[in-house]
């Protein structure tokens, strides 16, 4: 028996009437993320392409959160694998939703300074071009977002309508008073479903509760081949360094190619272009072996700006290791730090307003020979002779992120600490 149906059965209303709830029961809003990324190698291209100024506008607020959010991520211990793009589209949506002190505070912390009337539309445009990023060079990069309503509790048409309108999202209706591990268990096979069964437990028990009334997900998935693949007879054990006393011995990949690359106080850059040469993997590679806390504290949108400005082609010896990694977050204390204390007036999404329980954000990542991020190579001289080829050995922990060079979007952000956890 299915406990979910289409929701267009759902009664909305624009009205302050009180919706149908159980006595006693204590409403709540959770908004679930997850991504999915497998990947091969690209190039940097140097064609800008140009966007509208208010999808301008969202790209500097989107990627002002990233970094925003990495410096509060980066204090965690491990790696770390996340979609700030997916967590803000998921809030976007929310954002719709948000009146008072709760939209003043989350417009603050994700930088938002377009209004309400031309903030979904600009998500709507951005998505619509990210989307595109898949359809060519066979790329693969689906975005699908839904709405789980509890039956009985009315939706605000407006909220409805901006969700369906500029998000594309599939409404559900559900009994989560009566049916909340059912609920919960179809939640997750939608995202299974979309994330190529990658992301198969998004919610784990007890996230969803007789006490649920609304979920939200969002769900990116992203699969992609390097434009230059890493041969795999050139893969061999090699020592990463996770600490500048301690190594372990794992299957490294070996590239000689043309990338581009800079240099900088704190380290390497490299830029590896996936096929089509519109989406990038940039690794930020510290010089010292235990130098990545230093690198990370300076991180921010400008910082990245003044890498890809001096990026240059250069001839590099790449090594990078094979890894695969899964996180799994829960926002809402993290968003709190940032500045979104008041969670509680959501009063332009249902009747009666409902507080926001949750954020739960899960990221998948694979990096091997055939698909993966890769870098471009820029070289910065500091006084001496280049030699022909760089080194660039990825041999201890460093910094990556998926970089659409188009809108200029930070569609993924990692850290490996540890290539064998």
């Amino acid at each position: 028996m299915s406990y979910a149906g289409e929701l267009s059965r759902l009664p909305q209303t624009r009205t302050r009437r009180q919706g149908k709830f159980m006595p006693g029961k204590r409403q709540r809003i959770i908004i679930g993320l997850c991504t999915i990324l497998l990947a091969g190698a690209g190039a940097f291209s140097a064609e800008r392409a140009a966007s509208s100024e208010t999808m301008y506008l969202l790209t500097q607020a989107n990627n002002a959160f990233a970094w925003d959010l990495y410096d509060q991520l980066r204090l965690t211990e491990g790696n770390l694998f996340f979609s700030p793009y997916s967590i803000s589209s998921a809030l976007a949506m929310t954002y719709a939703g948000a009146r008072g002190n709760t939209e003043k505070q989350i417009a603050e912390t994700l930088h938002f300074t377009l209004g309400q009337d031309a903030l979904h539309p600009a998500f709507y445009e951005l998505n619509r071009h990210i989307a595109t990023l898949g359809q060519d060079h066979a790329n693969i990069l689906q975005i699908a977002n839904s709405l789980w309503v509890e039956r009985g509790l009315q939706l605000l048409q407006a909220f409805a309508e901006t969700g369906q309108e500029y998000y594309n999202s599939n409404l559900f209706q559900v009994d989560f008073s009566n049916a909340a591990e059912a609920c919960r268990t179809e939640i997750n096979k939608w995202v299974a479903e979309h994330t190529e069964q990658k992301v198969t437990e998004l919610l784990h028990k007890g996230d969803v509760t007789r006490d649920t009334s609304l979920v939200l997900t969002n769900a990116v998935y992203f699969k992609a081949d390097w434009l230059t693949p890493f041969d795999e007879k050139d893969t061999t054990n090699g020592d990463f360094w996770i600490a500048p006393d301690t190594r372990i011995s794992l299957p490294m990949m070996r590239l000689k190619s043309d990338f581009e690359y800079a240099e900088d106080a704190f380290g390497q850059i490299a830029v590896l272009p996936y096929v089509g040469e519109k989406l990038y993997m940039i690794l930020a590679l510290p010089w010292a072996k235990d130098g990545l806390t230093a690198l990370e504290a300076g991180l921010d949108s400008k910082t990245i700006d003044r890498w890809i400005e001096k990026l240059m082609p250069r001839k590099l010896n790449l090594t990078l290791p094979q890894f695969t990694m899964r996180s799994r977050l829960s926002l809402i204390e993290i968003l709190r730090e940032m500045g979104v204390t008041d969670t509680s007036n959501f009063s332009g999404m249902t009747t009666p307003p409902l507080p926001l329980a949750d954020i739960v954000h899960e990221a998948f990542i694979d990096v091997n020979e055939h698909g993966t991020e890769a870098a471009a190579a820029t070289a910065v001289s500091l006084g001496r002779s280049l030699p022909r080829y760089v080194e660039f050995h990825a041999d201890h922990p460093f910094l990556y992120f998926i970089y659409d060079s188009t809108s200029k979007s930070i569609l993924f952000i990692g850290r490996v600490s540890d290539p064998s956890a």
